[in-house]
């Protein structure tokens, strides 16, 4: 996870797969889960086999975004500290959280083209609020990392000072959840702008010259010469 062009691809990747997974959902159309149990079971014989791999396939791209966010505060952080550490545990408790959400869906998926129906619609309703835990988690890395990324120059600064903002507006989020334990539409507006910064970072990760063998937290254009070689 040390190079910059594969942490850049890991964030690429990410993006990438989450935004056909958002194709998927803008495009197939779902049934009511709170109308009659007949359109569902009709809904899950057409449609269970792709709304599993959209399902696995945004478990995966959650994954790269792990992988993403540990390398960039490794490449801020090589020997470690509480501000990497918070990254990976942030990022591991938003994946775990996913995970949960994806084996609800898949579980209901599967309960209910083998006819339980009822049983399907239960899990299916529930795993959405699965979701609401990750705004903590989510809050909790992004924060450590924008802190990493403000006090390096493994990024410009502005791409620390985004993602600040960005973990300001899930804390928000997370705590409007925790007092109202309702979401709406707007809660979605932090993790679209968390998807656009992913996107600018990795491709300032890519084509950052000489990334694969760049010493971490130094810029491309930085004139410092490490101490083995300047004697």
């Amino acid at each position: 996870m040390g190079g910059s062009r594969a942490v850049g691809l890991a964030g690429i990747g990410f993006v990438v797969l989450t935004v056909g997974r958002f194709v998927q959902l803008a495009t197939t159309e779902r049934p009511d889960l709170a109308g009659p149990l007949e359109p569902v079971g009709r809904y899950l014989d057409a449609h269970g086999t792709g709304v599993a791999v959209g399902t696995w396939a945004g478990l995966v791209a959650f994954g790269l975004l792990l992988v993403f966010v540990v390398g960039l505060a490794r490449q801020a952080q090589p020997a470690g500290g509480l501000a990497s550490s918070l990254v990976l545990a942030g990022g591991i408790l938003v994946l775990a959280t996913l995970t949960v959400n994806s084996v609800m869906l898949i579980s209901g998926i599967n309960i209910g083209r083998d006819g339980d129906v009822a049983e399907a619609v239960r899990l299916l309703r529930l795993a959405p609020h699965i979701d609401h835990f990750m705004h903590l988690p989510n809050a909790l890395w992004q924060a450590a990392l924008a802190v990493l990324l403000l006090r390096t120059r493994v990024l410009a600064r502005p791409f620390g000072a985004t993602l600040a903002l960005l973990a300001a507006a899930e804390f928000v989020v997370s705590a409007i959840g925790l007092a109202t334990s309702e979401f709406t539409g707007p809660e979605r507006l932090p993790f679209l702008g968390l998807l656009l910064w992913v996107l600018a970072a990795g491709v300032a990760l890519l084509a950052r010259p000489g990334s694969r063998h760049q010493p971490p937290g130094l810029r491309p254009d930085s004139r410092e010469i490490p101490e083995s070689v300047s004697g």
